[in-house]
């Protein structure tokens, strides 16, 4: 989208820019937008002259082996095998049973933590008009720009991954006056903290318990251009700028948290080396360099990522020029139409979080990403493997996003599977590795069916939830359809996985009312109640985000399918049962999914009208959550909602051969108010890209494809041939 001056704004604001008038205050998740480079995470935030970046590190947790002296990860001391028969036993009798005696205890399960926030106070700032601050989607900068009686001032911070620092810099047409630096902690307890500074940085050093086991350290430094003087009793750093009308401060920040050290080799204490010496490195190397330099390096990489897709929508409603926080209080899910504008640009707002909070060295986004201004984060700033870690993930690969999935699987390597070794022969018995629901970042972890198993997050302890069959059976597939692919030499695991997959239940059953059963229970017990409003689609996760039934089974174009997957969203309600996002945009993808698209699109804008706030992230609205805590899975979940909305690209199952014909639907959702709208970068399955564009009713009408194979039939959602 092309760039346009917004009247009233700084002429540094783009059309594709969040902004406000008003500076954002504490309530940093609500007002404040979000920049960060897989490691950190920045908000800005403040009044002018007394500007302020909350600050956090993705490695900065309490607890863990940090909190608990042979901290265990949720494992037992033996093996659990003997309880998991006699639960097991229980199950095959009754029905369902009790697994309670199976529970990991969560001592040490510890919380996501506040890095820091750095004040950045100038002096002699008064009488201040023209305000405005924005967050440019397509250079990843956050500009502040002000004017008082002396003269007009500018601020730009972003985080640059190729340096692994965040930058401030500050311009005046005047010269400056003082300018003060220093770091607070208000969310620890004094004594776990140190404030110092020398003659060109401002300096904080921590630890989140004094012990034993001694706690995590961290460190962070901001770096100035112009050396000042150091208050060694406070920690503020004063630099005499009265010669100069720029400053750059430069932020680099560590923990001694190792990602690596996960491992009985290493007794589980992911210690590393204390991060004194890389954050001076870091640091000092940044503020060699020019910050022109620093700003074209950072500007590339992100634009490079920021620009491999674009999603084009009109602007019916003259949104442009007007501020975010107007946007989302006029919005109105009840009005048809929506704002094309604004959901675009929240479209764009998801991929800039993903691009700011998962990098290659870094960890994936938790519930928050990584942005957290508390100590203990809502729900721990957890990774949830129900269906919220996988929802970040939902926008990622289409939008050539794909090569910043790999911290997720990092993760999952050196976090969960050593520990999870251990959990699968001590809980199960087996070989392999086994995670659960809840995971921190110190590895906390007839027909062939589940047993024991429950369905997110309600219901019995049972056997043969629909959740667990369906993802078993995609597992199985993508097992035997990657191993080729991956070299995979275990012939014995292939030939297991061969010869359960079809005795496998696979997770469909139809019930009473029509429905996708939850529970493979007989209907006596009374457990599939119709009107049933849960947050979770669990049963559906084969539909949308999976493909067990959408696909495996043919459900695309399957309408005894088509009927069932229906009535279990209806019965569902439209995400209101605790007014999460998530449960909104998933509610939206399935419906897409289902060619419906009055619904998928009304479930979007119940999303932005219920809990996307005046920053543009998504807040619970209620229910038993803490009303305004930020979960950034709906933003990301919002990506895939839409992208459901544009395309069905879904794989055949491992019966089909190389050669066999697989069907693209494009624009199978696209509502009329999105009239006129294009997509320029759409990656596909095995590989290349597809543009298209629809008309005015949403029928896409052009489509060109490149590096796709030839045996992808590409069409519309009425059957026409594009490529």
């Amino acid at each position: 989208m092309r760039s346009l001056v917004l009247l009233g704004m700084s002429s540094l604001a783009t059309a594709n820019s969040l902004w406000s008038s008003k500076a954002a205050s504490w309530d940093t998740t609500n007002e404040a937008y979000t920049l960060g480079n897989g490691k950190l995470g920045v908000m800005p935030f403040g009044e002018p002259g007394a500007e302020k970046l909350n600050l956090n590190h993705d490695e900065l947790w309490e607890g863990g082996p940090f909190e608990v002296n042979g901290y265990r990860g949720g494992n037992p001391n033996s093996s659990m095998t003997e309880i998991l028969s006699e639960v097991r036993d229980e199950i095959w009798k009754k029905g369902t049973g009790n697994d309670s005696r199976l529970h990991g205890d969560t001592d040490g399960y510890g919380s996501f933590h506040s890095l820091a926030n750095l004040t950045i106070a100038i002096d002699g700032i008064d009488k201040v008009s023209d305000y405005t601050r924005s967050l440019d989607l397509g250079t990843g900068i956050h500009t502040t720009t002000y004017s008082t009686g002396k003269g007009k001032y500018t601020t730009d911070v972003y985080c640059s991954y190729p340096a692994q620092v965040c930058i401030y810099k500050l311009n005046s047409t005047a010269t400056l006056s003082k300018v003060t630096i220093y770091f607070d902690q208000l969310v620890e307890e004094s004594s776990l903290w140190n404030a110092t500074c020398d003659s060109d940085f401002a300096r904080l050093r921590g630890v989140t318990q004094e012990g034993p086991p001694r706690g995590m350290t961290y460190d962070t430094i901001a770096r100035s251009s112009i050396p000042g003087r150091c208050d060694s009793s406070t920690g503020k750093l004063a630099i005499n700028a009265r010669n100069s009308s720029s400053l750059t401060i430069v932020i680099g920040a560590g923990t001694d948290f190792d990602g690596t050290k996960g491992t009985a080799a290493t007794d589980y204490t992911f210690k590393g080396e204390d991060p004194a010496e890389y954050v001076e490195k870091i640091t000092s190397s940044a503020l060699s360099q020019s910050e022109s330099k620093l700003r074209t390096e950072h500007i590339e990489d992100y634009s490079g990522l920021m620009s491999a897709f674009t999603l084009d929508l009109p602007d019916t409603q003259d949104s442009t020029g007007t501020e975010l926080s107007t946007l989302i209080t006029n919005y109105n899910a009840n009005k048809t139409d929506g704002d094309p504008y604004l959901e675009k640009l929240l479209f764009d707002y998801g991929r800039h979080l993903f691009i700011s909070s998962s990098r290659a060295n870094s960890l994936p986004p938790n519930l928050q990403g990584v942005w957290s201004p508390t100590k203990n984060a809502a729900w721990s700033g957890d990774y949830h493997a129900n269906i919220n870690l996988q929802m970040n993930l939902w926008g990622a690969e289409a939008t050539g996003l794909g090569e910043l999935t790999v911290a997720v699987f990092n993760y999952m390597e050196q976090n969960w599977m050593p520990r999870g070794a251990e959990t699968a022969e001590l809980l199960y018995g087996g070989a392999g590795w086994v995670t659960h629901d809840e995971m921190n970042i110190f590895g906390h972890t007839g027909s062939l069916v589940v047993n024991p198993c429950t369905s997110p997050e309600q219901g019995p302890t049972t056997f043969g939830c629909t959740h667990w069959q369906q993802l078993i059976h995609q597992v199985y597939e993508n097992a035997i359809q990657g191993a080729e692919i991956a070299g995979e030499t275990d012939s014995t695991l292939l030939k297991d996985i061969k010869d359960q997959l079809p005795r496998l239940d696979k997770g469909l059953h139809i019930g009473t009312w029509g429905q996708i059963k939850e529970w493979k229970l007989p209907d006596s017990y009374d457990y599939e109640k119709e009107g049933n409003e849960h947050r979770h689609l669990s049963h559906l996760v084969g539909w949308y985000p999976g493909w067990s039934l959408s696909s495996y089974f043919n459900g695309y174009n399957n309408a005894t399918i088509q009927s069932a997957v229906n009535t279990s969203l209806i019965s569902r309600g439209v995400g209101l049962y605790t007014n999460a996002g998530w449960e909104k945009v998933w509610r939206s993808a399935c419906w897409a999914r289902l060619n419906n698209t009055e619904k998928a699109h009304y479930e979007l804008r119940l999303t932005i009208d219920q809990n996307i706030g005046q920053s543009g992230l998504s807040l619970y609205s209620g229910g038993d959550t803490p009303s305004g805590a930020f979960q950034i899975d709906a933003n990301f979940g919002y990506l895939g909602a839409v992208l459901s909305m544009l395309v069905v690209d879904m794989p055949l199952d491992s019966t089909h051969s190389e050669d066999d014909v697989r069907t693209v639907v494009l624009g199978p959702a696209i509502p009329a108010a999105w009239a006129g709208g294009s997509v320029k970068g759409l990656r596909l399955r095995g590989g290349g890209s597809v543009d298209f564009s629809w008309d005015s009713e949403g029928l896409v009408d052009k489509a060109s494809a490149t590096g796709v194979s030839s045996n992808v039939r590409i069409v519309n959602v009425e059957g026409t041939v594009l490529v």
